[in-house]
């Protein structure tokens, strides 16, 4: 019987990992019936052919443990999502989506073996051509000659998952301010295209799928734990056993944000002397110094924090009972982890001296 797995993010939950290390162990994990699948890009960049060749060739060796993993280009499915989603062009896959979901289905619709297909983009909420994210009844469709469909979805509480967004769309452009930010989640449910408010995602979902095919995962939780996110997926859709097998690239973290008010700092610079790096770099040293190494820090003053400590933590109960009532009794009860509670430092504890120590910094890396 064959089966077909969606893992659709959300965004900031470790997605760019969870593909990577699927892309390094894409041997291991076929030799195990799961077929992470590979998509020709678009436009490839010059030399991604070769690039990819190479790691295949040297992922199959780490195995025997000659090499280190390395990942490959082209490793997540965000290219399905063309229809519905503007993506770059080096995410853009060379078929259309009809096409390379027609061939998985030739290719592996009658055999006992399990397809993972892995794209963030899935769980946007209104960015897109229409307006409104993908169309996943449609999406649904292309893949109903599986006879087998689970949906994975990795969510994290509403206060570091904005201000993940907000660190993220800030390696683009400068976003709008975090006090816009909560407002605007609060009101709306919605944040930097996302769902906020995570009952509109499953209402989303559900349009499509059956809520018995939805796994829910915290991203929190599975973070820390000794099998990580790449595991929780793998044990999530039966494939537990070779979790301790996988080979991970570097320490097995992708993508990781840049100290949240460094970035927020930063972009107190809209026009900025330096470049972004050098900027970002100068901003650390400077916090060091005044509040010493290691400090957990936040986009969020303490009243934002506490309005949507407040506001989400009903919503998030809701959301957690719909999830109950769906899923087996075996497993236990799905809860969203709230953030730390850890001292944070805050924008509004950055004084005069901090800034002025700053501007002076700046002016001496200028000249």
């Amino acid at each position: 019987m064959a089966k077909l797995v969606l893992h659709i993010g959300t965004h900031k939950t470790g997605t760019t990992a969870i593909q990577g290390a699927l892309d390094c162990n894409r041997s291991l994990l076929q030799r195990q019936g799961l077929i992470y699948p590979w998509f020709p890009a678009a436009k490839p960049r010059q030399g991604s052919t070769a690039k990819r060749l190479w790691a295949g060739g040297r992922n199959r060796l780490a195995q025997a443990g000659l090499f280190s993993p390395v990942v490959g280009s082209f490793v997540g499915h965000h290219g399905l999502l063309s229809p519905w989603i503007e993506l770059p062009e080096n995410l853009l896959s060379a078929a259309t989506p009809d096409v390379l979901l027609q061939k998985l289905a030739r290719t592996h619709a009658n055999s006992n073996r399990t397809v993972l297909l892995s794209s963030e983009e899935f769980s946007r909420s209104h960015a897109g051509r229409n307006g409104k994210g993908p169309n996943l009844t449609k999406i649904r469709d292309m893949i109903a000659p599986f006879s087998e469909i689970q949906v994975v979805c990795f969510l994290r509480h509403q206060i570091p998952f904005l201000q993940s967004l907000y660190l993220e769309v800030s390696k683009t452009f400068i976003p709008p301010d975090p006090a816009k930010l909560c407002a605007q989640a609060i009101k709306s449910g919605y944040g930097a295209g996302m769902f906020m408010d995570f009952n509109l995602l499953h209402e989303r979902l559900t349009e499509a799928f059956p809520t018995d095919q939805l796994t829910f995962i915290d991203y929190a939780q599975s973070a820390q734990s000794p099998q990580g996110v790449s595991g929780a997926l793998l044990a999530a859709v039966g494939h537990g056993a070779v979790v301790d097998k996988l080979l991970l690239p570097g320490d097995g973290r992708a993508n990781v944000s840049q100290p949240a008010l460094a970035v927020w700092a930063a972009n107190q610079f809209p026009e900025p002397k330096l470049p972004r790096n050098n900027l970002l770099g100068l901003i650390k040293d400077t916090l060091q110094d005044h509040y010493g190494p290691d400090r957990a820090t936040t986009i969020f003053n303490p009243a934002e924090r506490s309005r949507m400590t407040t506001h989400f933590k009903r919503l998030n109960h809701n959301f957690e009972q719909k999830v109950a009532t769906a899923q087996s009794t075996e497993r236990l009860p799905f809860q969203i982890s709230p953030p730390e509670n850890v001292p944070l430092l805050c924008p509004e504890d950055l004084g005069k001296v901090f800034w002025s120590d700053l501007e002076r910094a700046i002016a001496q890396e200028i000249s």
